[in-house]
């Protein structure tokens, strides 16, 4: 904390370090630099464009990465665990009932890999929903709010209606993201008793809204902190020429609201 002041000896003059940099200072003292006018202000645009650049290139970077280890998940791993699902099926039939506890066991570990396949296919669903382009955005935010909905830590409410157009897929992605990630602050975070997830669709936009009763938190400070979870969410809309709003406060609850036009931003 305070202000941290450098006093420096002045160079002699004719050294290097004696030549003025930006300028001469309006009272002739060439020691000085004159202050640009301006300067700190498109310094800190600079940096807020560079932070945002840099945001949105982590994000994209996040969802390659999320669809290549989905991949692997999907087609390598839940593969062999189905070979051994049915190598332990014929090995069931080969104890038979003349060995009652090797049967038992081997039925046991069958519910296993079963139970670790439906795991895994979840993990893979969460990390890339390949499915969303298939289903739609409407049906893919109803099957995610269901999964949360299964959580007995609070109640979950939805309005989601058909839509009348198709957003784009780049659209629908970010916008279940933006979903995705609001609730998993819910559940982790809220301590919410209800939450309430609505879709409104106008002629040139869709706008969504996930809100808690939760104990919420200084949304101005989290702001100026910058954390990760809240740029993340708030560069997933900005990148496609949307608007997101984080509005909380302690004790008062937490409402994520993002419009997106149906097309993203060229």
């Amino acid at each position: 904390g305070g202000t941290y002041r450098s006093t420096m000896n002045s160079p002699a003059a004719g050294s290097l370090a004696a030549l003025p940099v930006g300028g001469v200072s309006p009272s002739g003292d060439s020691r000085r630099p004159a202050r640009r006018p301006g300067t700190r202000g498109h310094l800190r645009l600079l940096k807020g464009r560079a932070h945002a650049d840099l945001a949105g290139r982590l994000i994209e970077a996040q969802e390659d990465e999320r669809r290549r280890i989905a991949a692997e998940l999907h087609d390598d791993l839940n593969q062999k665990l189905a070979v051994l699902a049915i190598e332990l099926t014929r090995l069931d039939g080969q104890v038979g009932e003349e060995r009652p506890e090797v049967h038992e066991q081997v039925r046991s570990l069958e519910e296993l890999v079963t139970s670790l396949s439906e795991d895994v296919r979840r993990l893979s669903h969460r990390l890339h929903p390949a499915s969303i382009q298939h289903v739609g955005l409407v049906a893919s935010l109803r099957s995610l709010c269901a999964a949360f909905g299964r959580d007995r830590d609070f109640v979950l409410r939805s309005e989601l209606p058909d839509l009348v157009r198709t957003p784009s897929p780049s659209v629908t992605l970010s916008l279940y993201r933006i979903a995705q990630e609001a609730l998993q602050n819910v559940r982790k975070h809220a301590r919410a008793q209800t939450v309430v997830v609505v879709l409104v669709e106008t002629p040139d936009a869709l706008r969504l809204s996930i809100r808690d009763d939760g104990k919420g938190f200084d949304a101005a400070r989290a702001g100026r902190e910058g954390g990760l979870g809240l740029l993340s969410l708030r560069e997933r809309g900005r990148l496609l020429g949307g608007h997101l709003t984080i509005a909380s406060s302690p004790d008062g609850g937490t409402e994520v609201a993002v419009s997106m036009p149906r097309e993203p931003a060229p």
